[in-house]
Order: structure tokens, then C-alpha cells, then sequence
């Protein structure tokens, strides 16, 4: 197996709330003048919304046929 079953550390709480990623991102979001563009946690948030179900379905070995819908900010089937 390449890719474990157990919830990807980047997708937990721990992450969202630390503080040093927290920092980075708003240098991040300075640096390349982005304004309104979520706090850390939104954002890693949104990512996980999009990613941890095609994670899992690689982890797992099955085949991923959900559609993306982009103005919900899910899967659908």
C-alpha cells in the first residue's frame, strides 16, 4: 500500500491552528498582495474539501467518479 488510511496530518486541527502556518500564510498573503482571501484555516479547510476524498479513494484502491462542483465546494455523484 502507498498511501495510509489514516487522516492525513495537513487535514487535521492541529495543523489549521498552528500557529507558524498561521504566520506563513499571512507573509504568504502580504508578500503576493492578496486581500480577502481567507484565514489559514479556511483555506487548508476548502483544500481538504476538495482533496481527502480523492485521498481516500487512492488509499483505499477504489476507482473516483464523483464531479467537481465548483460553486458548491463538493463532490457530487
Amino acid at each position: 500500500m502507498l498511501f495510509s488510511t489514516e487522516p492525513l496530518y495537513v487535514f487535521s486541527d492541529d495543523f489549521r491552528q498552528d500557529k507558524n502556518k498561521q504566520n506563513q500564510w499571512n507573509a504568504f498573503k502580504n508578500k503576493n498582495s492578496l486581500v480577502n482571501k481567507g484565514s489559514f484555516a479556511d483555506v487548508v479547510a476548502e483544500i481538504k474539501i476538495l482533496l481527502e476524498a480523492i485521498y481516500c479513494a487512492i488509499a483505499e484502491d477504489k476507482s473516483f467518479t464523483l464531479k467537481w462542483q465548483h460553486e458548491e465546494l463538493g463532490w457530487e455523484k
